[in-house]
């Protein structure tokens, strides 16, 4: 039988179970295009992991591993600065 990969939010929620957090430190994997107009860190020089979209980093339900009140702390690279 073949299992199936998660996707990056199942793989979250099945990461953090019924944990709830006050802080949460985050530096997911960005893909973006540089400057130059590489696709970064994909570049084959620099091809080091998966990245995931800017839709999909925000799909990961973080909501459900919060206590209220929380912050969080989220790690940008500059070339995404303008989205937000």
């Amino acid at each position: 039988m073949q299992e199936t990969e998660l996707s990056p939010s199942e793989s979250f929620i099945e990461f953090i179970g019924d944990k709830k957090c006050s802080t949460i430190l985050a530096d997911p994997p960005w893909q973006f295009t540089n400057k130059t107009g590489k696709m970064a860190p994909e570049h084959k020089r620099l091809s080091r992991y998966t990245t995931l979209s800017l839709q999909e980093i925000k799909e990961i339900p973080v909501s459900i591993a919060v206590r209220d009140p929380a912050h969080l702390y989220l790690w940008i690279p500059n070339a995404l600065l303008s989205y937000g």
